[in-house]
């Protein structure tokens, strides 16, 4: 995905400061893949997305790490909507309660895709692009 283009995904939030953290969120998750070699969305799978909220999880506030993890959400929903993927990696993971003080499991068992055929996208870097 372009840099330009990933700003799309937050169109829809009309709150600005929303808009700009969850911008931030996946700008972050980007760079998390990135180090990791993941430079084609379609290479994500559930166990990344898990991966990286329990890292983000021994770092920052449980409340940080379920908006990172919305974002992530959102992001894939909006890949998803647009025929870009056919799945969306994030909705099978799950942030830490932050009411009952319990974690949940992190990931449900990933499922493999045999069938998808996802154009090549890739994810924007830290730094590459302004807000929006």
């Amino acid at each position: 995905m372009a840099a330009g283009a990933s700003g799309n995904f937050t169109v829809n939030i009309r709150n600005p400061h929303t808009r700009r953290s969850y911008f931030r969120a996946v700008e972050t998750f980007a760079a998390w893949c990135a180090e990791r070699g993941l430079h084609n969305v379609a290479a994500i799978t559930p166990m990344h997305v898990a991966a990286y909220v329990e890292q983000l999880g021994s770092i920052r506030s449980k409340p940080t790490v379920k908006q990172h993890l919305a974002a992530i959400r959102m992001l894939f929903d909006w890949l998803v909507t647009g025929h870009i993927m056919e799945s969306n990696p994030g909705m099978q993971c799950e942030g830490r309660s932050t009411a009952s003080g319990r974690a949940r499991p992190p990931c449900s068992p990933p499922r493999r895709c045999t069938s998808c055929s996802p154009r090549l996208i890739t994810l924007p870097c830290s730094g590459s692009a302004t807000g929006p």
